[in-house]
């Protein structure tokens, strides 16, 4: 089947945590919304939970069938902050990208599963995700139980050992 030629994926930017608002908003208005999101299972206080987040943090796609809707109402839309630009053209985004990511997603959920990565060569970058230590960097030491990672943080200049779960740790290229 060909694709319309007057039907454009367009890429929105949003404002910080208002992707569900925007796209129910873009909703009411008629257009054609998709907010990829994914799923993770995170440790919190030793229970094992399924967190949904973001796939593109502040990022939704935009259907626009530009023989019946104009793209004017939506840079007004609450929770949109702009259409993504590069220069002066909107940023379109092929069906084939949208449908590749429609592809990837659990058909029952709806959600794009990512699991934790696989720490298990020493010298591995990697970036903690949890905990007071979240967003900084270390290198994977080695294996400690089942559950746990050893990570060598460098603080003061000083190269130190922390054990933390292995679900708080995501590579870091």
């Amino acid at each position: 089947m060909q694709p319309d030629s007057s039907v454009f994926w367009y890429l929105l930017f949003t404002k910080p945590a208002n992707e569900e608002r925007a796209k129910a908003n873009l909703e009411r208005q008629g257009y054609g919304v998709y907010f990829p999101r994914a799923c993770r299972r995170v440790r919190r206080a030793g229970i094992s939970l399924d967190r949904s987040f973001a796939l593109f943090p502040r990022y939704i796609f935009l259907r626009v069938d530009t023989t019946l809707q104009v793209l004017s109402p939506v840079r007004s839309t609450i929770g949109v902050v702009n259409i993504v630009r590069f220069g002066s053209e909107l940023a379109r985004v092929k069906e084939g990208v949208i449908a590749s990511l429609v592809a990837r997603q659990c058909p029952q959920s709806g959600l794009h599963l990512i699991k934790p990565p696989d720490v298990s060569k020493p010298g591995t970058t990697v970036r903690l995700n949890g905990g007071s230590l979240s967003g900084l960097d270390g290198v994977f030491e080695a294996t400690a139980g089942r559950d746990r990672v050893a990570i060598l943080m460098n603080f003061l200049g000083r190269e130190t050992r922390v054990i933390m779960p292995r679900d708080r740790v995501d590579y870091h290229p």
